[in-house]
């Protein structure tokens, strides 16, 4: 997306936190963090919510794949208050502050890699924020099934609780390379077998607006602890999974740490739409 007035970028906000204080109390396990978007001075208003991430569970490290589209006016600046909480059981009480963060955007948009790291205020951790120039359009309907995945649950009878992300290359001023996630499913439980849900996502975040950039697929046996095992992985494109559609027996081959065939992922559905040429 870019403006008509050559000054202002269109923009994606993406979010992740290291090492954040754990104030689920005493006996109470571990935080649940969420993340509220407040940009001040933004649009000529003194303040506009912007959003709120998704929670995730049991995690002092989160890396939320929620994002947030802003427009950015080189020629004016604003700040973006990020406020965490730990999601509380509406039964038990309010949600926990975790502390929070400041960041001024064209400090953070003109850093290199367009990433910051800022120290949580009054807590423990550190927010880490990243632009992204929004490139390309359309969206991508999906819908993946597993067969046969191994399974990697401990004792007698346990069955693994599969779900999977997916991260994208990312090339920063530096020369490194970062593999940052950019969607994650739902977990289907004690499934060996999952059919995950069908979903819409965005090809400028997913890929960039690049159907052939390097995707890195990840399965994952969900625990309850937060710490959730990788089952195996798979390296894709946009490109690879919709021209897998329609042709019986094609499956994506899932890999373990060893290098062993643990499964197979088939394409049930991979729509693109919306694409502008």
């Amino acid at each position: 997306m870019q403006s008509n007035n050559s000054n202002i970028n269109g923009v994606t906000l993406f979010l992740k936190a290291e090492g954040l204080s754990n104030v689920a109390g005493m006996f109470k396990g571990i935080s649940d963090p969420y993340a509220n978007l407040t940009a001040i001075s933004y649009k000529g208003h003194d303040e506009i919510h912007l959003g709120t991430t998704e929670v995730i569970k049991n995690n002092l490290n989160p890396e939320w794949v929620t994002s947030f589209p802003l427009e950015y006016d080189l020629e004016t600046n604003f700040q973006i208050v990020v406020e965490i909480f730990d999601k509380v059981s509406k039964k038990t009480g309010k949600d926990v502050s975790m502390g929070s963060v400041l960041f001024d955007f064209n400090e953070l948009y003109n850093s290199e890699g367009k990433t910051m790291a800022v120290a949580v205020c009054l807590k423990e951790g550190k927010v880490i924020a990243r632009v992204e120039n929004i490139q390309g359009s359309g969206s991508l309907r999906l819908k993946l099934r597993g067969t046969k995945l191994k399974n990697i649950e401990g004792g007698i009878f346990g069955i693994s609780d599969p779900f999977f992300e997916i991260k994208r290359k990312n090339m920063y001023l530096s020369d490194s390379i970062e593999w940052n996630t950019v969607y994650r499913s739902h977990t289907v439980k004690d499934n060996l077998n999952p059919d995950w849900e069908e979903d819409t996502m965005s090809l400028s975040v997913l890929c960039g607006g690049d159907l052939d950039v390097p995707l890195l697929f990840t399965v994952f046996d969900q625990e309850s602890d937060g710490k959730h095992d990788p089952m195996g992985k798979i390296g894709m494109t946009v490109n690879m999974l919709v021209n897998m559609v329609g042709h019986e027996g094609l499956a994506l081959h899932v890999i373990d740490m060893k290098g062993k065939d643990v499964g197979k992922i088939t394409v049930q559905t991979a729509v693109l739409s919306g694409i502008e040429m």
